[in-house]
């Protein structure tokens, strides 16, 4: 399985939605989020880590938010960022920003690929950056190319977790024509108890499994 490494360059502050990011990122098997603290490295000091991470990625996505603009590891992150994209063409960088947010002087808004971060529209902004990634792999917007990671909303493994099973990423031109019908799920069979689990076609969250551990809590909750 061929996979593509993907640096997550954010503020302190902003870690829940940088969180958020690698949580979806890594729904895709080929896909291996990090966040620049926990990427494996033998440097400690976080300005060589996140260097040493950058030139080892095949992207790197930057939340610029009114937290991360006047951070000086994320705007030294962009610089080497931009440097290491010179010698590296197949490097790609992608921004998140902030809504009503200018970050002048950091972006050129001509060939950067640039996500507006509105926070009433969180799915579509995730499936976007989905979207721009995808983009950037040879044939990754067709379907049959990469797989999901799906855990089972019904049966479980010897260790009482649930169960993993693979089930291709539909095709851009798919999930574009399902979206325009309100058709907003997707349905993967369980191979182990033929399960059917419901996925979100935007984000590719186990909606089924999420259901399913929100009955746990309500039940919890209860007695």
């Amino acid at each position: 399985m061929f996979e593509f490494k993907i640096l997550i360059s954010n503020s302190d502050q902003d870690i829940k939605l940088a969180q958020l990011i690698k949580d979806t990122l890594a729904r895709i098997g080929e896909l291996k989020p990090y966040l620049s603290s926990e990427y494996p490295s033998k440097d400690k000091n976080l300005v060589e880590k996140t260097r040493n991470a950058i030139e080892d990625c095949d992207f790197m996505i930057t939340l610029l938010t009114k937290n991360s603009v006047k951070d000086q590891y994320v705007n030294q992150g962009i610089g080497y960022a931009i440097k290491t994209r010179e010698l590296k063409n197949q490097f790609k960088m992608i921004y998140l920003i902030e809504d009503n947010l200018n970050p002048s002087g950091l972006i050129n808004y001509k060939t950067e690929q640039v996500i507006k971060i509105d926070k009433n529209k969180s799915e579509l902004v995730l499936h976007n950056l989905i979207w721009n990634i995808r983009k950037n792999i040879p044939n990754g917007l067709n379907s049959n190319i990469l797989k999901l990671k799906i855990k089972c909303c019904n049966c479980n493994d010897l260790m009482g977790n649930p169960n993993e099973y693979f089930g291709f990423v539909p095709s851009q031109t798919d999930i574009k024509k399902s979206y325009s019908i309100n058709k907003h799920s997707l349905s993967y069979y369980c191979p182990y108890c033929a399960a059917v689990n419901e996925i979100n076609i935007l984000t590719f969250e186990n909606i089924s499994l999420k259901r399913n551990r929100t009955m746990v809590v309500e039940e919890q909750v209860k007695k």
